[in-house]
């Protein structure tokens, strides 16, 4: 189960989730304002509740605005915009892990956000 990705109150999102019996909740932080919200403490209160209902946790990295492979689809490739990306994707590492400082969550990111994929043309 989900939490609601327009929400940066986790807290109350994963106690209202837990009380319907999950056993494994994703927090989305799919949008980067919402994501960048989120108290700390709010992390570290999901990781109590998680070990106290023996929920595993993972997180939904934002998507929007982030491409961690250094393509823009308008520009092309820039060293720069990927090494951007490369310090966010650490910082939501080391954000995320406040959900389990003592272990490791999955944490899911989009490679190619934006990049269109090839089109598949009707045989003639």
């Amino acid at each position: 189960m989900t939490t609601d990705p327009r929400s940066a109150n986790i807290l109350q999102e994963v106690s209202t989730k837990l009380s319907s019996g999950v056993k494994q909740i994703e927090i989305e932080g799919v949008s980067p304002e919402i994501f960048d919200s989120i108290p700390k403490q709010q992390l570290k209160e999901v990781n109590r509740l998680s070990k106290l209902t023996g929920v595993d946790v993972s997180m939904h990295a934002p998507v929007s605005g982030m491409n961690v492979s250094g393509i823009d689809p308008r520009s092309g490739f820039s060293e720069t915009e990927r090494e951007a990306n490369e310090r966010r994707v650490k910082d939501i590492l080391l954000r995320s892990h406040e959900l389990n400082p003592d272990g490791n969550i999955p944490v899911n990111f989009h490679s190619a956000e934006g990049i269109p994929g090839s089109q598949l043309l009707p045989p003639e």
